[in-house]
C-alpha cells in the first residue's frame, strides 16, 4: 500500500513539474507584434504593456522600475549613416546625456546603431541601451531604462531588445541601395588594381 501511494506521488509531482515548466513559459514570454509597424519582439510575460499602438509600444516591470519601449516614425529615405549618428549624439550631449559607447550592428540585414548613455546624475543617474533602425522609410527607436539602474546589467532587458525582428524582410531605401551600388563599384575599383 505504501508503494502505491508513493507511485501516486511521484506521477502528481511529475504533472505538477510539467505544468509549472509550461505556465512558467507562458508568464515569461510574452510577443509584441505589429503588422503595420512590421515587427516583432519577445518580452517578460510578468511585465505589463502600458501601451502598443501603430507608433510603437510601452512595457513596464512590475515594480515600474524598469521599461522598455519602441517608437518608430516615418522619415522618408533617410539613411542610418554617419552623419545622421553624428546628428543624433549632438543632439543627446546638447540634452545633457552622457555617452557611453555605441556600435553598429545588424538586424535582418539591415544596419543597426546601439548608443549606451547615462542620463541623470549619480545616485540617481540610468544607464539606458538604445538601439536605432531605419527601415521601410521608418525609424526604429528601441529603449531599456532602469530607473536609477543599468539596463546593460540586466539580462531580461537584453533578451527582449535581442529579439526585435521584422516580420517580413525590410525593403532596402533609395539611399541604401545607392551606397551598396557605391561600396560595389569600389570594391571593384580595388579588385581591378590588384
Amino acid at each position: 500500500f505504501a508503494h502505491k501511494s508513493m507511485k501516486t506521488n511521484l506521477i502528481k509531482y511529475l504533472l505538477l513539474s510539467v505544468a509549472l515548466i509550461f505556465s512558467e513559459s507562458s508568464v515569461f514570454a510574452l510577443e509584441l507584434r505589429s503588422e503595420d509597424g512590421n515587427y516583432i519582439v519577445t518580452v517578460p510575460g510578468t511585465w505589463t504593456v502600458t501601451s502598443q499602438d501603430q507608433t510603437g509600444f510601452y512595457i513596464t516591470s512590475s515594480d515600474e522600475k524598469r521599461t522598455v519601449s519602441l517608437v518608430y516614425l516615418y522619415v522618408g529615405s533617410g539613411q542610418l549613416d554617419s552623419s545622421f549618428i553624428a546628428k543624433t549624439e549632438q543632439a543627446k550631449l546638447k540634452a545633457g546625456i552622457q555617452k557611453i559607447s555605441s556600435k553598429m550592428f545588424v538586424v535582418d540585414g539591415v544596419p543597426a546603431y546601439e548608443i549606451i548613455q547615462r542620463i541623470g546624475k549619480a545616485p540617481f543617474a540610468s544607464v539606458v541601451v538604445e538601439h536605432q533602425i531605419i527601415a521601410n522609410s521608418k525609424l526604429y527607436v528601441l529603449k531599456a531604462t532602469v530607473l536609477g539602474g543599468d539596463a546593460t546589467q540586466d539580462s531580461e532587458m537584453q533578451a527582449g531588445m535581442a529579439s526585435f525582428h521584422f516580420l517580413h524582410p525590410p525593403k532596402l531605401s533609395d539611399g541604401r541601395l545607392g551606397s551598396l551600388r557605391a561600396c560595389l563599384k569600389k570594391e571593384k575599383r580595388i579588385k581591378h588594381l590588384i
